[in-house]
Parts: C-alpha cells; sequence; structure tokens
C-alpha cells in the first residue's frame, strides 16, 4: 500500500469507478477469448466459471446481510428501551448544565476540591459524632482538621 495507486483503489477512490473499472476488467477476460482468432472449442468451461463466481457471489451477498443483521439486532434494542435511554441522557444534560462550572485553573480547582472534601469530611464527623472505638474517632477528629490545612490558601503559595 506504498504506491499511490494501491492506496486511492482500496481506500479514497470512488467507489462507483472502481467498481466499473472491475467490471470493465472482467468483460474483456471473458470477451478477448470470443472475439479473438482462437476459436474455443467448447465454452462448457467458461460456463462452469460464470455459474460459480455468479453462485458464489449471490452465497455470499446473502451471508454478509445475514450476519449484518444478525450485528444490527443486537446493536438496537426495543423502542421502549432506547426511548428510556434518550430520556435518561437528556435528564443528565439538564443535570449537568444546572451544575456550575469548576474553575479552569488548576490551583483554584484543587482549592474547590480540598474545600468540598472538607465539608464532606465535616458531615461525616457529624454523622459518626457517637462512634466510640479508638481508631474511627482519631479518623473523625483529625480528618477534617487535615483538609483544613491542605484547604488553607497559605498551602498553595510556593
Amino acid at each position: 500500500m506504498d504506491d499511490r495507486f494501491s492506496r486511492w483503489l482500496l481506500l479514497s477512490g470512488n467507489r462507483f469507478s472502481v467498481a466499473t473499472g472491475v467490471l470493465f476488467a472482467m468483460t474483456v477476460v471473458v470477451l478477448i477469448p470470443l472475439f479473438s482468432r482462437f476459436a474455443i472449442r467448447s465454452l462448457t468451461p467458461l460456463l462452469y466459471i460464470a455459474s460459480a463466481l455468479i453462485g458464489g457471489n449471490i452465497t455470499l451477498i446473502t451471508l454478509v446481510v445475514a450476519i449484518s443483521q444478525v450485528i444490527l439486532s443486537q446493536e438496537l434494542e426495543s423502542p421502549g428501551s432506547l426511548r428510556d435511554e434518550v430520556g435518561r441522557t437528556a435528564d443528565y444534560r439538564q443535570a449537568a448544565l444546572t451544575q456550575p462550572a469548576p474553575p479552569t485553573d488548576p490551583g483554584d480547582f484543587l482549592q474547590q476540591l480540598l474545600q468540598q472534601t472538607q465539608e464532606r469530611a465535616g458531615s461525616l464527623a457529624e454523622r459518626f459524632s457517637d462512634s466510640t472505638t479508638e481508631p474511627s474517632t482519631y479518623l473523625i477528629d483529625e480528618l477534617p482538621s487535615s483538609v483544613l490545612l491542605l484547604a488553607s490558601p497559605s498551602f498553595f503559595q510556593i
């Protein structure tokens, strides 16, 4: 596929032109022996070849169409499930549009992320405030203060 002709023929060429060229070449191959000075003694081998080509093409086309239908039937779902999926997609888009956009500056984004983490850690401490085990008490007490230290603006100063 290094040369331009084979690339054009196999990839970027006009399919109608390529098909016309192939048909023309096949016609020439069949008609040259008929009109040449060499007489064909028997047309039976040519008929066998032509019938094999036609029968093979019909079988191949039938198999390709059947396989394509099986693949499409697996990919496509019932109209009800497709409608539900489109509805869920529209709901997700609406929910995404109502959310505030995150900051584009990496430092601001990280600071906002850490502030939200601190808020969630605080809500975790409120939820499990009645916990009596030592490891969970230590985690609940230390997590919000650790996140607060990371979220402070002085942490981002170089």
